[in-house]
């Protein structure tokens, strides 16, 4: 190691440890379906979240509003292939 990845070591590792240990623990008890209803529970929330953008801010910049524009809609396909792995595998 170098001297800064020691140092990183040295002073950030401990106190990071200390706040997700509980978290991991936690995380390791979940059984595997619980996990990946968690993970696809939150892409869930995310999509829903970015259709509660307002217009005017999803077409900021765009030199027309035309449906293929609205970035809510890629938002969406993008996160579909994520949902559909964490459902499946």
């Amino acid at each position: 190691m170098n001297w800064l990845s020691e140092q990183l070591h040295t002073w950030l590792v401990p106190p990071l440890k200390a706040v997700f240990a509980p978290l991991d623990q936690w995380l390791i008890s979940l059984s595997p379906t619980t996990a990946r209803a968690c993970a696809v529970g939150l892409f869930v929330l995310a999509a829903i979240w970015v259709w509660t953008l307002r217009r005017d801010f999803v077409y900021r910049g765009a030199p027309s509003r035309s449906r293929w524009r609205d970035l809510r809609i890629w938002a969406v396909l993008a996160l579909i292939p994520y949902m559909i792995i964490y459902a499946t595998l």
